[in-house]
Order: structure tokens, then C-alpha cells, then sequence
């Protein structure tokens, strides 16, 4: 799991359709929202009704929103299910930035500032303790 405090310059890797998929971390970048899954992954599936409540609370607002498969199948149908455009996903991330973050285990939600500093990590399915904090992160980092 990314240790708080990381940080990256950015993250470097592909889509589903092969393409390359670079997203840079400066200081005009804002917040960015990593949501990290596996196809395969139980709690993942637990996790989709609430990712998808954040991600839709967060339309219109400066938060990027970065998918990353790690280790599984990724089909157009999987994403389409979930809501997902195919250009916020990383079917495959480089493997230097997969243990820069040390991105190992799915389900995780991450928080990076504009600088690609690891500022929160949450483990597994989200609780409802789980996403007021993460509510309450995002509203605080948006209002500085």
C-alpha cells in the first residue's frame, strides 16, 4: 500500500487500447483521486457503489480522477458497467511506478496533491466512516 508522505513526479503507463497513458504531478496539477482495482477483486465490487458516489460528487471540481488496474483482464464492458471512460484508466502501469507507490493490493483509494504527494490511503471497501473522512479530505483540500 503507498506510504503517506510519497511522493511521485508522475505516473507513466498504458490504456486499454495500448495507447500510452502519462499523467504528470506539478504544482498546478490539483488534487488527484487514485482509484486502484483488479477485475477480479470481491471488495472491488463492493467498492464501485461508492467510488462512483465520490467520483460523481466530484464532477465539475479540480480533482483528477485516475483509475489503475493492477493484475487482471480489463474489457470495455468491465469499465462500461462501472461508468468508467476508457481515457481516466491504466489497464498497465509502468512497474517503476507501481512500486514507487507500492501498489500491490486491491481495493485502494488514494489522495495525492498537485505535487504527487501521498496524502491519504484507504485499505479495502470503503465504510461509511471510510468515505465521510474521504469527503471531508477532498473538501478540505479544495478549499485551500
Amino acid at each position: 500500500m503507498p506510504t503517506v508522505g510519497t511522493t511521485i513526479k508522475r505516473l507513466d503507463g498504458t490504456r486499454l487500447n495500448g495507447s500510452r497513458f502519462i499523467v504528470p504531478f506539478d504544482h498546478d496539477s490539483g488534487l488527484t483521486l487514485l482509484l486502484v482495482f483488479s477485475t477480479n477483486c470481491h471488495f472491488c465490487d463492493l467498492n464501485w457503489p461508492q467510488w462512483s458516489l465520490v467520483t460523481r460528487s466530484l464532477e465539475g471540481r479540480a480533482v483528477r480522477v485516475v483509475y489503475i488496474n493492477l493484475n487482471s483482464k480489463l474489457t470495455s464492458d468491465y469499465l462500461g458497467q462501472h461508468g468508467v471512460t476508457e481515457g481516466q484508466v491504466y489497464d498497465q502501469l509502468d512497474p517503476r511506478e507501481q512500486v514507487a507507490l507500492n501498489l500491490y493490493v486491491t481495493p485502494l483509494t488514494v489522495l495525492l496533491d498537485a505535487n504527487g504527494r501521498v496524502g491519504h490511503v484507504w485499505v479495502g471497501a470503503l465504510g461509511e466512516t471510510d468515505l465521510a473522512q474521504l469527503r471531508s479530505e477532498l473538501a478540505r483540500e479544495l478549499s485551500r
